[in-house]
């Protein structure tokens, strides 16, 4: 990989660079979304066939209405689904922090690594997705301008806690500072990428649509996984992009206000004056 230069970027610049490490690491970002979102989206669709199979037995006249058991194992299914999808979500985003940032320092990190390195802070990034969601949920009932405030303050809260080791409450603290008097750039960046996101996302299920109308019309098991295969696919493609933004934004703002590219030019600039650090095989 060619050297990053660090230093203050526009939003454009954020948006090109998170491409281009995108394009850089695309197998290593995309495996680390897979191992976890796509045992997901396979729970989601044995959900949804299950309850489709029931709808069909009650349309077919095998019963008036569903079976206790079948009402528990939904429930159960459910249930279960919320759990793994909370958990999996944080943990596969963590993974993705930890990927991006390490790439951008011109380091590398297995897919295992990553993981191993995020799941200890598991507790601390669940508990500070939940305390974020709500706060930001009691925003939006208030009025709809706290909670987009408080959206943005606590966008960076999970790459403060992978990167700099901060606990749910900490990492919270650490985004507001970092996103206090940059709002307006916070909201450009996370507003390009949901739009890339719905544009791309909408692509796919006008694909699944037209697969499904067309050539599985009387199939609706096998359209309902159609269907949720073209949900799936975009939404791993585009979460390595949305994360490298995060990331870099989040590194953007400490150049800025912390003088982080100095940091790293002094790094460098030991490592190169190290006793027998230009010397052949050191």
């Amino acid at each position: 990989m060619s050297e990053l230069i660090f230093e203050p970027m526009s939003v454009g610049g954020i948006l090109d660079q998170a491409f281009r490490l995108y394009r850089q690491r695309f197998a290593r970002f995309l495996a680390i979304v897979a191992i976890i979102q796509v045992p997901m989206y396979l729970l989601l669709m044995g959900c949804m066939v299950l309850m489709l199979v029931g709808v069909m037995r009650l349309q077919g006249g095998e019963g008036r209405e569903f079976p206790i058991e079948f009402v528990a194992i939904m429930g159960v299914s459910y249930i279960l689904y919320i759990l793994v999808l909370l958990v999996g979500q944080q943990l596969s985003t963590a993974a993705l922090f930890k990927g991006v940032s390490e790439s951008y320092l011109g380091r590398d990190v297995s897919v295992g690594q990553a993981y191993r390195f995020v799941l200890p802070k598991a507790l601390s990034l669940i508990g500070a997705a939940l305390l974020v969601g709500l706060i930001t949920l009691a925003g939006y009932v208030l009025c709809i301008v706290p909670g987009v405030i408080f959206s943005l303050w606590y966008a960076l809260t999970a790459p403060s806690i992978i990167i700099e080791n901060c606990g749910a409450i900490g990492g919270m603290a650490r985004s507001k500072q970092l996103a206090s008097g940059n709002l307006g750039r916070i909201f450009l960046v996370l507003l390009v990428m949901v739009l890339i996101s719905w544009v791309f996302t909408i692509m796919f299920q006008i694909g699944g649509q037209y697969l499904t109308t067309f050539l599985l019309a009387d199939e609706p098991l096998a359209a309902a996984v159609v269907q949720q295969l073209f949900q799936m696919i975009p939404a791993i493609l585009i979460m390595p992009v949305t994360a490298a933004a995060i990331v870099l934004l989040y590194y953007d703002l400490r150049i800025r206000k912390e003088g982080f590219d100095l940091e790293m030019l002094a790094e460098r600039l030991a490592s190169a004056e190290a006793p027998g650090a230009n010397q052949p095989g050191a």
